[in-house]
């Protein structure tokens, strides 16, 4: 049984990858024009009802025209009303004691009065999302209670549900939804490979002569391939298609970009940044057969550079890196040209005569050029023979200039607005962005446009998207990184200095240029705010130049916020405990004396949040629960303080805090299952770690496999967006749902071994233990006779990342017994006691003794019983954890007969069935005591 490495092996990794790209067609369907819904929103009706609608909503001109319904049937039994106001949902008046929905009763009243009795069906669709509170409400009104058999509502989300069916059931439907989405196009037709590698242009043709002389360069010669060729000339896509056609034959696949592996750097330090978190390359492409690609390594390398990769080489793995440069080590093949005819099918022609042979003879050493060629004729309107014409007109420019000139020649036939944008984006002196940043900075249709012009493309990291360097080239005309920059900030403004994952991308793919512009700009504004949620010198530079700075009422959010980053920050790298404490105490008084002043509701909401926070540091719980709750009457829907309550509850609170948390604990699981992309990732995750706390509400998702399901689904999601807290949620899952649910767990791991693989030097060490921990629940479940390989991985890396925690913390009793049982679980009891042997036996609580007894077991020490028994005797006397009596029981129950007591050890083993609550450990326990009588 090989390790499963894909990203869609598992159900788990591809409902949430289709629920990430549902929830990206949600975005595009909130930007759409009036006009383009109702195109959208026909169409969707006509596959829904298997008939052409009349569609009268638009008149000749393609503008919105009154005195109809916007699409209804011949018969007038079916009607479709659309709409893309924002207060869709919100927007109400009350009358004789009814509540109607302004636009929503509107429509009703026009649907009805244009299909009288015949009407069977009225679809209201809207471009806006649902708001929770909306259907409890709506349901009340007379216009629902009126016309409940017939009315159908589609929000932004079942829309996107809607058309990501109709995709998968028809070509025709893609091709259709692909003008009004580009993006969620070029995100389904890559879903096989989401977040691993970049998807193909649009129009890209195979040429299977150029993959098989790959596969003959590779057997000739070494298992790596140097690809090199102009900018322009196909090597991105070849390598993408070269992943494709060879996928059945390898386990896995890794791509990274050429700036990820700088020069004097070994491929095990690669710190490769998707969103900013690495991977481990080379830990990786050892563990199984794979597929390596580096894209655009733009400098010289030799054969020693892959010294690392040997032990992946021997099963099989190949590296394929392409660059522009031709260098003199014997893996180095030039890419191959692609023959006439593919070059004539990327065109979209059927002829080889005439014009378009010279057309596609001239320019087939440059696939990109022949593909927006055709884009442009299709989406542009731009005249083919006048185009055709143009690329002839000299023959001599590719060879001149690499084909910049001819391609800007080319590209200046576009529209005024989307050549403008095209530039304006190419004098940033980037190339990659992330999407929502580029809707933001060059508007929603100019964004669509480049992306159905395949110009702006799709990456392999989910939600960035980049030029080509030949197109930037071509028509960058002057360094205007600047502008992007001030964009930038005026987007973080946008979003109140919220820190969502858009932005997040968006911060680390301009930090340099953040900082360039920083230099000549010192104000804390939102463009510091940015460069502090970067790690490195900048972000350390700025916390040292700003903490000591003090509050002002005159301040804005943006300066507040950057004051209080730097200021925490500032407190967490003191070492010295009683320094801690007196610089919280200083900074509680400072924000109270501060929030005497403020009226700003958003200031004072972030202010409030960071007390809150202060105060629950110093061990003042009460303080800080009630400055949430102040929060709370501010800002009732902040996910991130309930979660704060949350942890507030796992404290040494009071029982008033504790039921209060329980409810929030309630609340945001509620949310998160309904709908996981309502509630911000990092608050899911943080949610999840603290379930282990509140046992009643674990024993009721336990009992319940869908709500397992979801949550074990947001966990996985954390490997896409490549959030650092992955582990506390991993932790949490295994620690409660492996011993239930040991295949979903089991999967959940499978399917993300970028976030497996990772070495501690990559995560930040408060993850260490987390990960140790994590690690190990799996591979308990593991069987090792079926799956060695997979059980070496899991619990291997699991000691590594404990080994870690050894040489740079000082352990405590907890850290210890994760420790030990990750030795335990490997057969190691010696190096487990060797852990254990660091925390003092007076500071031994009942649970490091249990891991003690095991291994002394393990080992045959006759005083394994004596361990054993104390720490039953010490969980005696916890009463929140003496639920877990049973395996206490157990474990004393095998010591004895591992020392041949077996009177004892059946005694034990009867005391532990006769506690135990769960049905089915309860039967693992009278299957053991069945095989002690035998």
């Amino acid at each position: 049984m090989v390790i499963k490495l894909q990203v869609l092996e598992g159900a788990i990794m591809f409902r949430r990858i289709k629920q990430r790209i549902e929830r990206n067609l949600i975005d595009e369907i909130k930007n759409l024009s009036a006009t383009d819904l109702e195109c959208v929103g026909t169409y969707m009706l006509n596959i829904i009802e298997e008939e052409s609608l009349v569609h009268h909503g638009i008149n000749k001109d393609g503008r919105p025209c009154g005195y109809t319904v916007d699409s209804f049937s011949q018969d007038a039994s079916i009607v479709g009303e659309y709409s893309v106001e924002k207060d869709y949902f919100t927007d109400y008046y009350e009358k004789d004691g009814e509540r109607h929905y302004r636009k929503i009763h509107k429509d009703i009243v026009h649907a009805l009065s244009h299909g009288g009795s015949n009407l069977k069906k009225i679809y209201l669709i809207t471009s806006q999302e649902e708001i929770p509170s909306f259907r409890k409400e709506f349901n009340k009104t007379k216009d629902f209670l009126e016309n409940r058999n017939i009315l159908c509502i589609f929000d932004a989300r079942l829309l996107a549900q809607e058309i990501y069916k109709q995709t998968v059931n028809s070509v025709d439907n893609m091709n259709f939804y692909k003008d009004y989405f580009p993006n969620f196009v070029q995100e389904f037709e890559n879903y096989e490979y989401y977040g691993k590698i970049p998807s193909l242009c649009d129009n890209f043709c195979q040429d299977t002569k150029v993959l098989d002389k790959i596969d003959q360069f590779f057997q000739k010669t070494t298992p790596i391939c140097l690809l090199y060729g102009v900018s322009g000339s196909g090597k991105t896509q070849t390598a993408i298609e070269y992943v494709h056609y060879k996928a059945s034959e390898f386990q896995n696949y890794i791509w990274i970009a050429g700036d990820d592996w700088p020069a004097e750097t070994s491929l095990s330090a690669i710190q490769r940044t998707r969103g900013g978190i690495p991977i481990n390359v080379v830990g990786l492409f050892n563990k199984s057969k794979t597929i390596f690609i580096i894209d655009s390594l733009e400098r010289d390398v030799n054969a020693n550079d892959f010294s690392e990769l040997s032990e992946g080489f021997e099963k099989g793995g190949r590296v394929i890196i392409t660059s522009q440069i031709k260098s003199s080590v014997d893996f180095c093949m030039p890419m191959p040209e692609l023959s006439e005819d593919v070059a004539i099918r990327i065109l979209g022609e059927e002829r080889n005569e005439g014009v378009v042979k010279q057309v596609a003879k001239k320019c087939k050493g440059f696939p990109i050029m022949l593909s927006t060629i055709r884009n442009m004729v299709l989406y542009e309107g731009v005249n083919k023979e006048e185009l055709y014409s143009e690329v002839l007109a000299n023959p001599e420019e590719l060879v001149t200039s690499d084909g910049v000139s001819l391609f800007r020649t080319i590209l200046s036939k576009l529209s005024t607005k989307t050549r403008e944008r095209l530039i304006n984006l190419t004098n940033t002196g980037t190339t990659m962005f992330d999407i929502d940043f580029v809707r933001f900075y060059c508007g929603v249709l100019a964004c669509n446009a480049l992306q159905k012009l395949s110009i702006l493309i799709s990456t392999n990291i989910p939600g960035i998207v980049k030029i080509h360097d030949l197109i930037c080239v071509a028509m960058m005309e002057k360094d205007e990184s600047y502008k992007a920059v001030e964009v930038l900030k005026k987007y973080i403004d946008s979003k109140k200095g919220e820190m969502t994952p858009s932005i997040l991308r968006q911060i680390y793919l301009m930090r340099y240029k953040i900082a360039t512009y920083k230099e000549n700009h010192i104000e804390n504004d939102w463009l510091t705010y940015a460069l502090l949620q970067i790690e490195g010198d900048e972000k350390d530079k700025i916390v040292e130049e700003i903490y000591g700075q003090t509050f002002a009422q005159n301040m804005n959010l943006a300066t507040v916020k950057c004051l209080i980053e730097a200021k925490e920050l500032r407190g967490y790298h003191i070492k010295m405990r009683e320094e801690t404490e007196e610089y919280f105490d200083e900074l509680i008084r400072e924000y109270e004396s501060t929030l005497k002043s403020i009226s700003d509701a958003d200031i004072k909401a972030e202010l409030l949040h960071h007390l809150g926070k202060a105060y629950r540091r110093r061990k003042r719980y009460e303080d800080s629960y009630k400055c949430f709750k102040s929060l709370l009457e501010i800002k009732p829907n902040w996910h991130a303080t309930y979660g704060q309550i949350i942890t507030l509850g796992t404290m040494k609170v009071s029982p008033e805090i504790k039921v209060d948390a329980e409810k929030c604990m309630r609340r945001l699981l509620g949310d998160m299952l309904e709908d996981a992309t309502q509630v911000p990732l990092r608050v899911s995750l943080a949610t999840i770690a603290r379930m282990r706390s509140y046992r009643d509400i674990t024993n009721e998702i336990v009992n319940t496999s869908e709500r397992v399901d979801k949550i074990c689904q947001i966990v996985a999601s954390a490997a896409i967006e490549d959030i650092g807290q992955f582990f506390e949620g991993f932790v949490s899952v295994t620690s409660m749902f492996a011993y239930h649910y040991s295949d979903s767990c089991l999967t959940l791991a499978e399917n993300v071994p970028d976030m497996i693989m990772v070495s501690p030097q990559m995560i930040e060490d408060r993850q260490w233990i987390n990960a140790c921990e994590a690690l190990t629940n799996i591979a308990t479940y593991v069987d090792k006779n079926l799956n060695g390989q997979l059980f070496d991985m899991l619990i291997d890396k699991g000691i590594e990342f404990g080994k870690a925690y050894l040489t740079q913390k000082r352990i405590s009793a907890y850290e210890a017994r994760a420790i030990a049982k990750a030795y335990i679980i490997k057969g190691e009891g010696r190096e487990a006691l060797e852990v254990i042997n660091f925390i003092p036996e007076e500071k031994r609580d009942h649970w490091i003794l249990y891991r003690q007894a095991e291994a002394e077991n393990m080992l045959g020490y006759s005083k394994a019983p004596v361990t054993a028994k104390t720490a039953v005797e010490l969980l005696e006397r916890d009463k929140r954890n003496c639920n877990r009596k049973s395996s206490y029981y157990h474990l004393l129950s095998k010591c004895y007969y591992s020392n041949g007591e077996l009177e004892k050890s059946e005694e034990a083993l009867l005391t532990a069935i006769g506690l135990c609550e769960d049905l089915k450990y309860k039967q693992e326990l009278l299957n053991y005591i069945n095989q002690l009588k035998q």
